[in-house]
């Protein structure tokens, strides 16, 4: 595949990052699906940065395009970047810390936290179910017990039997109230 075909592939990504700090890890991420999904090697694909990056993302870049051998040295130097400081720490605090909300459905909440594991190095490839388990509202727990499952394709299914049940007693007293 040649280098215009490449830069054409790339831009019908559409596909933009302008350097705002909380879009880089989704952007690398998709850029590196992408590139995997048509079989691009990632190395080959930094010229097309230039019609990638945006704002204040492509003057950095320009800055910094002389010292990126690789898409490994892109990576670690945007991050390095444009992530605040100690953000992997900041990160890995958020998963430890986050429950879920009362107006947030349990899928969503399991969903964030896989989201905020795979975007940390460190968590992406640990068995979260205790802690997502720990995150989930009371409510949840007292229907669900840990013993309950193992694994989180179960985890979800409990967590939407639960949502049936639930909905189906906010019916029947909906009902109740009626007669």
């Amino acid at each position: 595949i040649s280098e215009a075909e490449i830069m054409s592939t790339v831009h019908r990504w559409d596909l933009k990052y302008n350097g705002n700090d909380s879009d880089l890890m989704d952007f690398l991420e998709r850029f590196e699906e992408l590139a995997e999904c048509y079989q691009i090697p990632l190395d080959r694909l930094l010229p097309s940065l230039l019609g990638v990056l945006n704002g204040y993302a492509l003057k950095w870049y320009r800055v910094k395009r002389q010292e990126i051998s690789s898409w490994d040295i892109f990576k670690l130097e945007a991050q390095k970047f444009f992530l605040p400081k100690r953000y992997l720490a900041h990160l890995q605090q958020n998963f430890f810390n986050r429950r879920q909300n009362n107006r947030e459905c349990a899928k969503d909440f399991i969903l964030n936290m896989l989201t905020l594991a795979r975007q940390h190095p460190n968590l992406r490839n640990v068995n979260h179910l205790d802690r997502i388990y720990d995150g989930l509202r009371t409510e949840y727990r007292h229907y669900i017990r840990r013993s309950d499952f193992s694994s989180l394709d179960e985890l979800l299914a409990m967590t939407d039997e639960f949502a049936v049940l639930k909905q189906e007693e906010k019916s029947q007293t909906s009902h109740m109230k009626a007669d």
